[in-house]
């Protein structure tokens, strides 16, 4: 009877100090129970020591640690990293990611499947963020139209999604610290994109562009200084830290379906046009209604040796030849296209001689080269400065008339280039 009783009283005793401990600790401590698994994915944003300077993931894990949260960030095995970030708090930073500088979002994609590095395992969570200047040109590769934009990130999502099936993804919107690089209606596809692939498995936290960052905020427009780094990770640490902690945040909900028009057709003010080497011409187009929701459009050029063709229309000649420049509607696939027969203009002549002495009687076929030798038009005509000293012909071939000193010139067609050659007569010789 005398055991069962110390062995009560410990119990009780162990149960308050259980509570007791429970109270006074922080929350995030239950937390830290879990070692959650976190990849970044990006761009030079995300990859550390551009230029020698610390990303957001540096602020990020120091709120991690301060938070007591146990983490483990995965991803490519950076060995030999180009800034050594100092211990926190007795913590040592971990450098894999998964992000590459200056690659577009499908380049991104691609590298994943042969790069998972330490995250071959699976993650937890995935902290996506791209920049602007690699949705807007990059990789040799024109900007996307929205809604290639919109598939695009879809798919880097899915692929993610492949690896760890049930990871929740934070979208971090493009910081717009350059407003001319990338329309705000990219910006604003952001939230498309996290509500319409948000699943009950996979969630989808959007969070904004940071509030306030600008071309301050960076050291060269692009990429951010540490005032960047730290508003970037302020609007992912108010996701983050409900995601590692107890309460989980809840998903972006769906928006509203609003009305919607469909296109009907395409106009456009040209179907045949001639162009030299190197002008170039804008193409005007109109969707049709006037109202229509999505007038997106895609361009393309069926011979870019010959055209290209920017994401708003304008048709730069490359080369001489003939291509198709065609312009179809997102909505509905309508579609127009214009010929362009493009010419290499002439940019000089020259003469075999650039003076030459001949006797009176004598002939002499004087030679031209057309530059560049692929000059579409190389049509010449031949002059005399005096026909009564000598005479051309239309092949170059020089008769001498009488003593004295004339001009032969050679004159294009295309561009008026002009090169002499200057003849001197002389007497018969005794």
């Amino acid at each position: 009877m005398f055991m069962k009783s110390k062995i009560l009283k410990f119990v009780v005793v162990a149960f308050m100090l259980s509570a007791f401990m429970e109270s006074v600790l922080p929350a995030s401590n239950a937390a830290a129970i879990a070692p959650f698994k976190i990849a970044f994915i990006g761009d030079s944003i995300t990859e550390l020591g551009y230029a020698g300077r610390e990303s957001f993931r540096v602020n990020l894990w120091k709120n991690l640690v301060d938070a007591g949260v146990s983490t483990q960030f995965v991803g490519r095995n950076i060995s030999n990293p180009p800034v050594v970030v100092p211990d926190y708090n007795g913590q040592t930073f971990i450098h894999n990611h998964l992000a590459w500088g200056g690659k577009r979002i499908e380049t991104v994609n691609s590298y994943l499947p042969s790069n998972w590095g330490t995250a071959s395992d699976g993650f937890d969570i995935a902290v996506i963020l791209i920049g602007h200047n690699n949705i807007v040109a990059w990789d040799g590769k024109p900007r996307p139209a929205e809604s290639e934009f919109n598939q695009l990130m879809k798919d880097l999502i899915a692929t993610v999604r492949a690896k760890s099936p049930n990871v929740k993804i934070i979208l971090q919107t493009t910081p717009r610290t350059n407003v001319n690089s990338l329309p705000l209606s990219y910006i604003n596809e952001y939230q498309n994109i996290a509500t319409q692939a948000t699943t009950a498995n996979s969630p989808i936290y959007y969070v904004p562009s940071p509030e306030g960052i600008s071309a301050s905020d960076t050291f060269d427009g692009t990429h951010p200084n540490e005032l960047g780094n730290a508003k970037i990770a302020a609007g992912i640490w108010n996701v983050l830290k409900e995601l590692v902690g107890v309460v989980p945040p809840t998903p972006s909900p769906s928006p509203t379906p609003s009305p919607t028009t469909a296109v009907t057709g395409i106009l456009m003010n040209q179907s045949v046009e001639t162009l030299k080497v190197p002008l170039s011409l804008q193409l005007t187009t109109v969707v049709l209604p006037a109202a229509a929701t999505n007038k997106a459009l895609f361009w393309t050029s069926n011979k870019t040796s010959v055209v290209i063709v920017s994401t708003m229309g304008k048709v730069t000649a490359k080369g001489p030849g003939v291509a198709i420049v065609t312009v179809k509607t997102v909505d509905g696939s309508f579609a127009k296209t214009c010929k362009f027969t493009v010419l290499m203009p002439v940019k000089s002549v020259v003469l075999s001689k650039t003076s030459l002495s001949l006797r009176k009687g004598s002939s002499y076929t004087l030679k031209m080269t057309i530059n560049p030798s692929n000059a579409s038009n190389k049509k010449v005509t031949w002059k005399s400065s005096n026909t009564k000293i000598v005479t051309v012909g239309s092949t170059g071939i020089v008769k001498a008339k009488a003593k004295g000193t004339a001009y032969v010139s050679v004159i294009t067609v295309d561009g008026k280039k002009i090169a002499k050659c200057k003849i001197t007569v002389r007497m018969h010789e005794l």
